[in-house]
């Protein structure tokens, strides 16, 4: 699987994205230095920038990812009646 590079996902600076965690520049790149950065970060060279769609998952702006993709989690499959058959709904009992 490619890993997609900076150009390929929005991103945004460091600068720009700790004030969205509530905390200063160096903090934020202190934890990515630690490897507790809240969220996904890629480094460009000398500089480090955070992953837009990451950081929206992290504050709780997006719902998580299950399949290790930037796509939503897959629909809960439809329920099967007490046959088996996954063919048939199960019906509502009135």
């Amino acid at each position: 699987m490619k890993v997609p590079t900076a150009d390929e996902r929005p991103t945004v600076p460091v600068r720009t994205a700790a004030p969205w965690f509530g905390v200063s520049d160096a903090t934020f790149y202190r934890a990515v230095a630690e490897g507790r950065a809240p969220c996904d970060v890629l480094h460009v060279g000398s500089r480090v920038v955070v992953v837009v769609a990451s950081a929206r998952r992290a504050l709780g702006l997006d719902p998580p990812v299950t399949n290790g993709n930037d796509e939503r989690p897959a629909p809960e499959p439809a329920p099967v009646n007490d046959s088996g058959d996954a063919t048939s709904r199960v019906r509502s009992q009135a």
